[in-house]
């Protein structure tokens, strides 16, 4: 396996344990770079091949200098409709005006997310003036969502061979439901586009309900640790980012001219 690491002070979890895996394991190659030089970076430079450990802008710009294809992996997936367990709705930015919203919040908030990876974090909203929002082209694609309070959250990491559990915020390990997981799983497995390795983000609400949050593809993707026993290791970390990358960097879309 072989790694780009980002060289900026970011990510520094996701570095950590690629960096740990690189020291306990034999065939692990280690290269990094700035996100400032990643422009003029490219195949003649030897990072093909190369896996991205960094954040979402780094890992776009590798890809854009690679001349490879971001992968457009919703993060509702049809067949995981069922365990959403909410209204959400594909829309434009432009559709908040016609939103029956509450500029004071509350009743009238909606949970608004790009339908890009992080053009911009999720967040509730109630009206198009919001700081993140009023400065977008209304055309731009985004998902609409009925407020939910998650009082709990975990991410499930689903690698070759491996399924792992990570929890972000506060809540007890045991609220995670396995089964429930698993049924998640299996299901978006029958998608014959399902990548090798992503993630998928599970919250707890204030009324006792385990919801599937969302779906998340394996790249520029966050490391959480917990105390659940099947907590995600260092190696199997890098195997899940590495394994998904070699799908990614089959996509290119044309031949570098550095070629």
């Amino acid at each position: 396996m072989r790694f780009l690491i980002q060289s900026d002070v970011c990510c520094e979890q996701e570095k950590s344990a690629i960096r740990l895996a690189h020291a306990l394991r034999y065939g692990i190659e280690l290269k990094s770079l700035s996100l400032a030089q990643v422009p003029t970076a490219n195949y003649r430079d030897g990072i093909g091949g190369y896996a991205p450990v960094g954040t979402v802008e780094f890992c776009r710009s590798v890809m854009a200098s690679l001349c490879i294809e971001e992968p457009a992996m919703p993060s509702y997936p049809a067949l995981l409709a069922p365990f959403l367990g909410r209204k959400i709705q594909a829309g434009k930015v432009v559709d908040l005006w016609f939103m029956d919203c509450d500029a004071n919040g509350e009743a009238g908030e909606l949970f608004v997310k790009p339908q890009k990876i992080k053009l911009f974090d999720g967040k509730l909203v109630s009206d198009v003036t919001d700081d993140d929002i009023k400065d977008l082209p209304g055309g731009t694609p985004v998902w609409f969502s009925e407020r939910v309070n998650f009082v709990a959250e975990w991410r499930v990491y689903v690698a070759p061979e491996k399924i792992a559990v990570g929890q972000y915020g506060e809540g007890p390990d045991e609220a995670l439901d396995m089964d429930l997981v698993m049924q998640a799983i299996h299901a978006i497995q029958r998608d014959k586009n399902c990548p090798c390795s992503f993630a998928l983000d599970f919250g707890l609400t204030d009324e006792g309900k385990l919801l599937l949050v969302e779906m998340s593809d394996a790249w520029a993707l966050g490391l959480y640790k917990t105390q659940h026993p099947h907590t995600l290791e260092s190696y199997d970390y890098a195997n899940m980012i590495y394994s998904r990358w070699l799908e990614i960097s089959s996509r290119i879309t044309a031949v570098p001219a550095s070629i």
